[in-house]
């Protein structure tokens, strides 16, 4: 085929197009070749996609460039690499102002640092002050205390941790208007604490299973904003937060874990790991193993038996909690306790917690599928100030 018409095609229109998709993020080279084929009326290969894609940046140091450039996690050395400047130039950049835009640091699970550029948030965040303090453990592992004062919620006797999981924000079936009444609930309501246990966004890119990047209704750089500022009122009452899979994947192929930066901005204590959590009132104290979950189980054995494989290998805690499957699980196991100061052995409740979504049905991968509806909404762990607990589906 004649070159000079296969580049014919290529217009400032279609490669101006071509950017916008790209800076999303979220799509593979030969999606977006479908995409500019269905807008354009042509053939996009995912090979010319790829060809200029690769030349969207031009060799400078513009700051059009940069934000372009870093619309990815990138390295000090890569930035110096892209716009030919030594190591220390690629510094003096990144800690430059740049108007609606703010350039990130994090890092990968090795330790390596990254930077990326996103769009600034334009509403004001202010939080509100905590009544509950908390230290995590100094080296690093997953662990963190949290300590309410004996005197606090004088009109309650009960303390509730509800877990908020699998919210999909983002998502065509995201239930925004449940979402909405649940913060509302946690913001009004003074002895209402929550955790978020991962898929906060959906996040979707072009690798993700069944399709879901052409569920999505929004960009990930949008859910991101609008999540921060709908969680900045309770940000006082999240006690702790850890990604689940829809994260992860957006870290591996984007450089950032959106809820790490959602925690830094609202000041949420922050884990890339399962976590574990002793939370002490009135002289009481709770333990609890939160993960995001794995597998596909589709029945209530399964999912029960998946969320409690971790009890196997771990002393007692109170609360097993694992979201990803969708279900809502509250069930009590009896496990022996050994009482050394009063030298007896005690039948204790340990409760085996599933998290429910806030996800729709229809017109998702899962009904494609033929896979059974999943429950919505939360399920409470409740914290007597007698030292009592349960978990309980509301």
């Amino acid at each position: 085929m004649d070159e000079t018409k296969i580049e014919s095609k290529w217009t400032d229109e279609v490669k101006e197009r071509l950017g916008e998709l790209v800076n999303l993020h979220q799509y593979t080279d030969r999606q977006i070749g479908e995409m500019l084929g269905e807008e354009f009326g042509d053939e996009f290969t995912k090979d010319s996609v790829r060809h200029h894609r690769l030349n969207i940046c031009e060799d400078d140091t513009s700051e059009d460039t940069l934000i372009k450039f870093l619309c990815k996690g990138r390295s000090l050395s890569q930035i110096a690499q892209k716009l030919k400047i030594t190591l220390d130039e690629a510094e003096d950049i990144i800690d430059q102002e740049y108007e609606g835009y703010e350039i990130w640091n994090t890092e990968d699970e090795y330790g390596q640092q990254f930077y990326i550029c996103l769009p600034e948030i334009q509403d004001k965040i202010e939080l509100k002050k905590r009544n509950w303090i908390y230290q995590m453990q100094p080296d690093g592992q997953p662990w963190i205390w949290i300590r309410f004062e004996d005197k606090s919620f004088t009109k309650y006797n009960e303390i509730r941790i509800v877990p908020l999981s699998d919210v999909h924000f983002g998502a065509s079936a995201h239930l925004t208007e449940k979402l909405d009444e649940y913060v509302k609930w946690v913001e009004d309501t003074s002895n209402v604490f929550v955790f978020i246990n991962g898929d906060l966004l959906e996040n979707a890119l072009g690798d993700s299973i069944g399709g879901a990047v052409y569920e999505s209704t929004m960009p990930p750089e949008k859910q991101l904003q609008e999540m921060t500022i709908k969680l900045a009122p309770i940000a006082h009452k999240i006690l702790w937060a850890l990604p689940g899979n829809h994260e992860d994947r957006t870290r591996k192929h984007a450089g950032i874990d959106p809820l790490k930066y959602i925690c830094s901005k609202l000041e949420i204590p922050y884990f890339n790991d399962a976590v574990h959590s002793s939370v002490w009132w009135k002289n009481n104290r709770w333990d609890f193993y939160t993960r995001h979950g794995t597998g596909n189980a589709q029945t209530k054995g399964g999912k029960m038996n998946q969320a409690q494989k971790p009890a196997k290998y771990q002393e007692f805690v109170n609360f097993v909690v694992m979201g990803h499957v969708h279900d809502d699980i509250a069930n009590p196991v009896i496990m022996i306790v050994r009482d050394y100061k009063n030298f007896e052995l005690l039948l204790k409740k340990q409760y085996i917690v599933v998290c429910p979504s806030f996800m729709g049905y229809f017109n998702t991968y899962a009904s494609k599928a033929g896979m059974e509806p999943g429950a919505t909404g939360a399920i409470s762990c409740i914290l007597y100030s007698d030292g009592d607990y349960k978990a309980d589906i509301w």
